[in-house]
């Protein structure tokens, strides 16, 4: 018995623009994880900020990672510029990658506002935040599991955007029902 084989397309990426491309890859790649990215300006100010491009790298040393772009990021238009988030990893080498749970959905969507550098995406979107145990940048108070995370590499592809690993240096369960941290 022959089984019928789905008929697949062969897509060259030198036939996408930057915009095309990322739109493919993300809608692609689903379920996809957001990594809810939130970090520490030298001057203290905090920054959370969404980034689909993420996942687990390595379980031992554990390291997570994501791509950051830039802050508007128009393919077209030359107006993007480092968002803060990179700018703050860079400075002091740490970050926390909380996961998002369902009825924080409006705030994550919210946190990806293009504010002015400096500004804080936990005020603006009204996200409460704690401390977190090892690292300097808060986590947010109601997400189910929390990954503190020092820098462990950046690894620079393209003139603006880099990909960002880092060692999870505590892994904090916060006891939300389902959500275990392993």
């Amino acid at each position: 018995m022959t089984q019928d084989i789905p008929r697949t397309h062969s897509l060259d990426v030198s036939d996408f623009n930057p915009s095309e491309m990322y739109f493919l890859l993300r809608d692609s790649i689903v379920p996809r994880p957001i990594a809810w990215v939130s970090t520490i300006s030298r001057t203290g100010a905090t920054n959370i900020a969404p980034f689909s491009f993420f996942n687990v790298c390595c379980p031992s040393p554990p390291v997570m990672g994501f791509s950051c772009g830039p802050r508007g990021d128009n393919h077209q238009d030359g107006t993007r510029r480092e968002k803060d988030t990179l700018i703050n990893i860079r400075d002091n080498g740490q970050f926390v990658v909380n996961l998002s749970p369902e009825n924080l959905m409006d705030e994550m969507v919210a946190s990806a506002a293009d504010l002015p550098h400096g500004d804080s995406e936990f005020d603006f979107a009204h996200i409460q935040q704690v401390p977190s145990t090892r690292v300097k940048p808060p986590r947010v108070a109601l997400t189910p599991v929390a990954f503190e995370c020092e820098r462990f590499l950046i690894v620079e592809l393209n003139t603006d955007r880099a990909l960002v690993l880092g060692r999870v240096v505590v892994g904090a369960d916060l006891g939300v029902a389902g959500h275990g941290c392993s």
